[in-house]
């Protein structure tokens, strides 16, 4: 911990909406997102595997970057290290499948085993599990309220995979839509 954070609590964030143009004379108000990864909250649910005491700062970080990207998106982090973000893309599997792609451009192919992906909405479909397993991801974080949470948590657990979640209305990571 860092002593000089201590008195820094909520309170301390840019709470400044910003505006984002979508077309013509349409604006987007989105609130900041205020959203602070709390390990204790009681909403905090392991789906499935098991979570080892040294994830929870990578999953913090994780957090703390994804909340603070584009929407749609997947990135992978080990040991608290940003391997790869796969971001803007309209499927869920192509985020996950462009993350690894760009971890294996930059030569961090063997980074990715054992790593924990971060996913900024609902837990994805099947699919995306399954290449976030095959891309070497072992934990993610998402957001659940999503109809197929149970299929999808499920087949995450055939695949060996932990998964960690909040609800989708207290920590949708991306312009607090959901």
């Amino acid at each position: 911990e860092n002593p000089a954070l201590a008195s820094f609590g909520l309170k301390s964030l840019d709470r400044t909406p910003r505006f984002r143009h979508l077309a013509g004379p349409v604006w987007l108000k989105q609130d900041p997102p205020l959203f602070v990864f709390d390990r204790a909250h009681p909403e905090i649910r392991i789906e499935c595997g098991e979570v080892r005491e040294r994830d929870w700062p990578t999953i913090f970080f994780g957090c703390a970057l994804v909340s603070r990207s584009g929407s749609n998106q997947f990135a992978i982090f080990n040991n608290c290290t940003a391997e790869a973000n796969g971001v803007g893309q309209q499927s869920r599997v192509d985020a996950v499948l462009l993350a690894v792609r760009r971890a294996e451009d930059r030569g961090r192919r063997s980074a990715l085993k054992g790593s924990i992906g971060v996913h900024d909405a609902f837990c994805f479909n099947q699919d995306a599990m399954e290449a976030a397993a095959a891309g070497g991801v072992r934990l993610i974080f998402a957001p659940r309220g999503s109809v197929h949470d149970a299929d999808v948590f499920a087949r995450a657990a055939e695949l060996g995979l932990t998964v960690v979640s909040l609800p989708n209305k207290m920590c949708r990571m991306f312009a607090r839509h959901g």
